[in-house]
Formats: structure tokens, C-alpha cells, sequence
């Protein structure tokens, strides 16, 4: 014997409020990067406190460029100095001639 169970579903009520999703390992190494190399500061929200994210996040600092943070998942990347833009131009420079060499 099948019993069938039937349900007539409604519209509800209107739903608010705020969800926080938790920070993203690939998307939080993105903001610190494109933060780095952007003119003016940068404000981080949500961003991942693990350790590959505070690696790149120290590593940055070791280039110079000043962070505040990480805290309760804020950074602030501040306006980065013009020899970090020099270094950065040169790497992507030998990124361009390292790809063309591989390509060969």
C-alpha cells in the first residue's frame, strides 16, 4: 500500500537581514594582489585568516608594502610607494620572457 502525501506551498512573508559568508582563500590572495598594485588604498572585507593568505600578506609586507591587519578579517592596504611599481613592472617583465622562452 502507497500513501501520497500532497503539500500546497505559499508565498511567505518578505525575508530580510545580512549574511556573512567566510573568507575565500583564492579571492582573499586576489584582493591582497590587486591591492598591492593599485594607486590609493584598498579595504579588505572578509578576508581569510589562514596561513597561505598571512603568507602572502607577509610577504607583501617584506616588499614594502605597508598593511594594517588582518583583524577579525579586515586588511587595509595602503598607497604603494613607486619602487614597489618599478619591482613589480620588472617581474612581470621576466613573467613575459620567461613564458615566451617556455613557448619555444
Amino acid at each position: 500500500m502507497k500513501y501520497h502525501t500532497s503539500y500546497r506551498v505559499h508565498p511567505g512573508g518578505r525575508l530580510t537581514g545580512r549574511l556573512r559568508v567566510p573568507g575565500d582563500k583564492s579571492i582573499s590572495h586576489r584582493a591582497l594582489i590587486l591591492g598591492a598594485v593599485a594607486e590609493g588604498d584598498t579595504a579588505i572585507r572578509g578576508f581569510l585568516e589562514g596561513a597561505d593568505c598571512l603568507a602572502t600578506l607577509r610577504a607583501f609586507r617584506a616588499m614594502g608594502v605597508a598593511i594594517e591587519g588582518p583583524r577579525a578579517g579586515r586588511v587595509t592596504i595602503h598607497r604603494v610607494h613607486l619602487y614597489f611599481m618599478s619591482f613589480i613592472s620588472e617581474v612581470r617583465t621576466l613573467l613575459w620572457y620567461r613564458h615566451q622562452y617556455a613557448v619555444l
